[in-house]
């Protein structure tokens, strides 16, 4: 069993040395017997080095003469990939490429580490504590071993490499399926387990890409998964990132102002990279173009320019201005050219942190027609922009910083239950109210006495 031991101390340094990193790495604790309220938590910023992980997360959890420990080790984990790969702005999402690590995650006690330094020397010092080690590859692998309850076991399971698979997506996904298989399998043999989730090194990230695709902190990155286009402009002084864009335009009867529904154009507009280009960034103010040229709709051909003025103040920066242009060809059957029509925010709130990103999974805007009359022959038109997030000042890092979200402290749903309770409450304190006003007879019959009359009179 020492020469066991040592070869996988070996074999583990000469997988580190390969793949060796300064940088952090995620790391995922669950358990479906032990709980984890001992064990401390840590914010998303603040970074867990080897020893700490050991002694403090590691120890606690694994070390037990009837809990098993399964280690899932990978070659390179970021935190940027649960975001780029899990669907995290998705209300409805089921994670993604991390579906299993996700449900496990939910159904047990679980702990989320976001930066660990160098997990793996913590997971060599804990291999000495175990008599029983298996290392395995796959569920296959899993299935043929002499598992039992009885006694406690290290699993190491070495997932499938995925910074060097051309579609990481993919090779996520298999990696999900083997730790959901595994998890499931010892489950199903009750035994009792306590599973980590890391890698030898850290991911290149979203941070490693600034040549190719720049950074994002919170959202996906367009490039690999394509789910929307990062936008690096103004020399790195301005960060866009947009997964689509639609136009919407009702063209009411020009007598009687009748409008149509739904849009008489509804065209979907194509991002690429350039779409953010002809930006505009100085110290104080940034002029956020959104271009989408030659755009196509029914034989049409079209050109949509869309611009935010961003103002910087001292704590805050703030979206003053959303012009937006419109040119149809000369020939055009919409004979339609809109030149500096001003949309309205509605209710959303574009007064940012100056230390925030702004964001809006469906930032919608309708034509002001309350402030331009002119507008009025397109009363419902709106530009919708899904998936937006903006940076214009104090970027750090090569990333978008944390971001300041669109919607609104007190939601509908918010107003609903708000109002009901009220009502509820009003019910309540009127009927209270009455019970506490009722009053008993100031006159009773005396048994022993005279009979009390009341007279009443003839009408």
């Amino acid at each position: 069993m020492t020469m066991l031991n040592n070869l996988l101390l070996v074999v583990i340094i000469a997988v580190k040395c390969v793949f060796a990193s300064d940088a952090s790495i995620p790391a995922l604790l669950w358990s479906p017997e032990r709980s984890m309220a001992h064990l401390p938590e840590v914010m998303a910023h603040e970074t867990v080095n080897a020893d700490t992980f050991l002694n403090n997360y590691l120890d606690p959890l694994m070390k037990s003469s009837q809990n098993s420990a399964v280690i899932f080790l990978q070659d390179k984990l970021h935190v940027d990939d649960f975001t780029k790969f899990a669907d995290v702005y998705s209300v409805d999402s089921d994670g993604g490429a991390f579906k299993n690590v996700k449900q496990l995650m939910e159904d047990h006690f679980s702990l989320e580490l976001p930066q660990v330094l160098n997990p793996d020397d913590a997971v060599e010092k804990l291999i000495s504590f175990f008599k029983k080690i298996h290392t395995v590859s796959s569920i296959k692998d899993v299935e043929n071993l002499n598992l039992s309850g009885d006694e406690s076991f290290l699993l190491i399971v070495n997932l499938e490499p995925v910074h060097s698979q051309s579609d990481q997506e993919k090779a996520l996904k298999q990696n999900d399926e083997t730790i959901g298989a595994i998890s499931h399998h010892l489950q199903k043999r009750r035994i009792n387990y306590s599973a980590l989730y890391t890698a030898l090194s850290a991911g290149k990230g979203l941070n490693e890409h600034a040549e190719s695709y720049a950074n994002r902190h919170l959202m996906a990155d367009a490039s690999v998964n394509n789910n929307g286009t990062f936008m690096n402009v103004s020399d790195g002084n301005i960060y866009v990132f947009l997964r689509g864009a639609k136009l919407c335009l009702k063209r009411g009867k020009e007598n009687d102002h009748i409008y149509t529904d739904p849009c008489d154009l509804n065209a979907t507009l194509d991002v690429s990279d350039n779409t953010a280009s002809f930006s505009e960034w100085t110290n104080k103010t940034a002029n956020i173009v959104l271009f989408f040229p030659n755009q196509t709709f029914e034989n049409e051909t079209f050109n949509v320019h869309f611009s935010i003025l961003a103002q910087k103040k001292i704590d805050k920066w703030i979206m003053e201005q959303l012009v937006l242009n419109i040119t149809f060809g000369p020939d055009s059957a919409y004979n339609t050219s809109l030149q500096n029509a001003t949309l309205s925010k509605d209710s959303q709130d574009l007064t940012i942190s100056v230390l925030y990103s702004y964001h809006c999974t469906e930032m919608k805007m309708y034509f002001d027609y309350i402030h331009d009359k002119e507008l009025g022959f397109y009363k419902g038109s709106y530009l919708l922009l899904d998936g937006f997030q903006v940076q214009p000042f104090n970027i750090q890092h090569d990333r978008f910083s944390y971001a300041q979200d669109c919607v609104p402290y007190f939601t509908t749903p918010i107003w609903m239950a708000l109002f009901s309770s009220s009502f509820l409450l009003l019910i309540l304190y009127f009927g209270t109210i009455m019970v506490l006003n009722l009053s008993i007879m100031d006159r009773y019959d005396d048994p022993k006495g005279k009979t009390i009359v009341v007279n009443a009179g003839a009408e």
